[in-house]
């Protein structure tokens, strides 16, 4: 006789139960034995399952009978499982989370049980800024589970790095200091939301000092200083003297006459001092590396003085040298009797010379500095002998790139404003219209060219009637421009700024 089939739960903190059992046989002769093939003796300890237990009775005959039952042990204690308590970190420098190593531990009555991570990131890893939950789940052999859970908060507290760079421009560099690239940039371990700064739309002559601020995606930010130094204007004058013409040769037997050689002079102002000079060509020129040169040409040439800072800012003017035929000063007369053209310069009054036209037994008097009173008069017709860059005009030369070099010439541009013609603008800056104002005795039309600061030609109006007010630039785009007001032999130029 055996037990039938036994079920037993185990106790608290045990993996397993005591059973005992008992098995009993008979049989018509004395004699028989019992053996156990197969489980445990009764009062032994039962592990967790199912154990089958298997006996044998043998009679004194050999006849043989066996038995089986079970003893099933069920394990329904849950295991326990402890997470790390909250972490509270800052980032890594230059990482956007932190690298952050835990532990969870867990125990069970009964060993071959296992720990799975469901949620969150390994002992070790980089945490990202901002907060994750790691979970785990503890499970036993028979499927008792339990689970725990904890936070990792990681804080960005690194501020963004932000990379700047001072600026040196010349004049007209950057659209005359409206379009410089500052070349700012700013860096985050995690990421920049914003930067900004205070930098004006047009940088002024000077010394400009921009704040920049940037702000990254957790709201850290930091600021730093740039300066952007707009170098000052460079204004040049040439000059020719006594005359800017050479006349060589004789004619109707007399002659030569007038100097062969004219002096050149500049002045230069703005920009930054000092200055480096250099005439093109050089040829004719006793020194073309100074500011005042003597020109002996032996054509008609057009020298351009180009003019370079100490910042490395250039700016150039030319002025045409005439080298002409002695009979090209002629203005009268033949043979004995031929007379020459001369511009004289009346003692006591220098500033309001004129042609006359003389014999050629005159002309010592009057080309001999000193003589009778007489200075500063030459040979030939009355001349400009002085020209000027208009200032914020595009000959302007930016550092470095003496190949674009624009060279303004000489005759649109004066140093003073030629008696009875001026021209005047109003309003300037302006966002509509500009409107010219010439005041000119002369009744010849009148003709406005706009050039934007490449040179290139916008717009060109004439004006056949006297006008005072002149209304132009209507459709003009933001930017600077330059106007050259043109009436028969005079022009004068004049600085447009066009806003939106």
């Amino acid at each position: 006789h055996w037990p039938a089939s036994l079920l037993f739960t185990i106790g608290a903190g045990q993996c397993g139960a005591v059973v005992t059992y008992t098995v009993t046989s008979t049989d018509n002769c004395a004699g028989q034995t019992v053996a156990q093939t197969a489980g445990l003796p009764s009062g032994s300890v039962f592990p967790v399952g199912v154990t089958t237990n298997t006996f044998v009775v043998t009679d004194a005959s050999g006849n043989k009978a066996t038995c089986s039952f079970t003893v099933t042990v069920n394990d329904t204690e849950n295991p326990t499982i402890t997470c790390n308590a909250p972490i509270s970190v800052n980032n890594n420098l230059g990482v956007c989370g932190a690298t952050v190593s835990y532990s969870v531990t867990s125990s069970d009555n009964c060993p071959n049980k296992v720990v799975t991570q469901t949620a969150g990131l390994a002992s070790g890893s980089v945490f990202p800024v901002g907060v994750t939950t790691n979970t785990f789940v503890v499970r036993d052999a028979s499927g008792n589970t339990a689970t725990c859970s904890f936070t990792v908060t990681v804080t960005d507290k690194e501020k963004p790095v932000i990379s700047v760079q001072n600026i040196a421009r010349c004049f007209a560099d950057d659209n005359f200091g409206c379009t410089i690239n500052l070349g700012v940039t700013a860096t985050d371990n995690c990421a920049v939301q914003s930067l900004t700064s205070n930098a004006p739309a047009c940088f002024p002559v000077g010394t400009t000092t921009v704040t920049w601020t940037a702000k990254d995606i957790y709201g850290n930010t930091s600021t730093a200083t740039q300066t952007v130094t707009r170098n000052p204007e460079i204004n040049i004058s040439v000059c020719a003297g006594p005359t800017r013409t050479i006349y060589t040769g004789t004619t109707s037997g007399v002659g030569p006459f007038g100097p062969q050689s004219v002096n050149l002079s500049s002045t230069v102002t703005g920009g930054t001092p000092g200055y480096s000079y250099k005439w093109t060509p050089s040829t004719g020129l006793n020194n073309a590396l100074i500011a005042n040169p003597v020109a002996s040409p032996t054509v008609t040439t057009v020298y351009t003085l180009t003019v370079t800072d100490s910042k490395g800012c250039k700016r150039s003017l030319s002025i045409t040298i005439n080298v002409l035929p002695l009979s090209a000063a002629v203005c009268s007369g033949n043979g004995n009797n031929v007379k020459f053209s001369v511009c004289h310069v009346p003692p006591g009054n220098p500033n309001n010379p004129n042609n006359i036209c003389i014999s050629v037994n005159a002309l010592n008097a009057h080309l001999t500095s000193g003589s009778n009173g007489h200075n500063n008069c030459y040979l030939g017709p009355c001349q400009q002998n002085c020209f000027s860059t208009t200032p914020g005009s595009t000959s302007l030369i930016s550092k470095g790139h003496e190949a674009e070099e624009m060279i303004v010439s000489e005759e649109p541009i004066v140093e003073v404003q030629q008696p009875d013609f001026s021209v005047s603008v109003f309003p300037n800056p302006t966002a509509y219209d500009f409107n010219i104002r010439v005041m000119s005795k002369s009744n010849e039309p009148i003709t406005i060219r706009i050039m934007d600061i490449n040179g290139k030609v916008r717009s060109v109006e004439t004006v056949f009637s006297k006008a005072n007010n002149i209304k132009v630039g209507s459709k003009l785009l933001n930017g600077t421009y330059i106007a050259e007001v043109i009436q028969g032999s005079n022009r004068q130029m004049i600085k447009l700024v066009k806003l939106n």
